[in-house]
């Protein structure tokens, strides 16, 4: 059926089915479970996925990427318009810190 991930692929946006990454392996295909999510119209789901990532990849050092997911996510939650207010104002605060960090910025 179109739109179903294959099987043993898990389609998550819990933040600990996410780290630690070297625990999981090829596992958990981040790119993969956020592309069903959308196949399947749960965009919101989606977004919640891109963030957990973010929050993720933030804590790792891997700054570039985590905007990257944030930006996504921020983007995908702006599309609730009022219903996911807080969670736009929630990613607007993990990139402010995410630009911060990149910047060198110590708060």
């Amino acid at each position: 059926m179109v739109g179903t991930p294959p099987k043993g692929l898990i389609v998550t946006n819990k933040l600990e089915n996410l780290i630690p990454e070297e625990e999981y392996g090829d596992r958990i295909d981040v790119r993969e479970a956020i592309r069903y999510q959308e196949m399947q119209g749960n965009l919101y789901g989606a977004a919640q996925t891109r963030f957990n990532v973010a929050l993720t990849l933030a804590g790792a050092g891997r700054l570039v990427d985590a905007r990257d997911y944030a930006e996504a996510a921020r983007h995908n939650f702006a599309q609730f318009g009022p219903a996911a207010a807080a969670e736009v104002e929630r990613t607007q605060r993990l990139l402010a810190i995410i630009e911060e960090d990149l910047r060198g910025g110590s708060g």
